[in-house]
C-alpha cells in the first residue's frame, strides 16, 4: 500500500477513486487504501472480506475480463 500511496499522491489521484485486484493476504492493505476493491475468485478468505466486487481467478484472466468489460 505504500508504494500505491506514493503513486497516487505523485499522480494527483485520490484512492477513494482508484481500483485495485488482489488474491492473497499480503494485499489486504492495498485493498484497504482504494475505492474499488475486487478480490480475485480464488483470493484467500481475509481479501474476500475487504473486497466489494468480484474478478475471475487469476488463471482465467480475471482482471483482464474486468477491464474487458469496462472498456470493450
Amino acid at each position: 500500500a505504500n508504494g500505491l500511496q506514493l503513486l497516487l499522491h505523485r499522480w494527483g489521484i485520490d484512492p477513494a477513486d482508484a481500483v485495485a485486484f488482489g488474491d492473497s493476504g499480503n494485499d489486504v492493505e492495498m485493498l484497504r487504501l482504494v475505492g474499488r476493491v475486487y478480490a480475485m475468485a480464488n483470493a484467500a478468505e481475509p481479501v474476500k472480506a475487504v473486497a466489494s466486487h468480484r474478478a475471475p481467478a487469476n488463471n482465467d484472466d480475471g482482471v483482464l475480463a474486468v477491464l474487458e468489460g469496462w472498456f470493450g
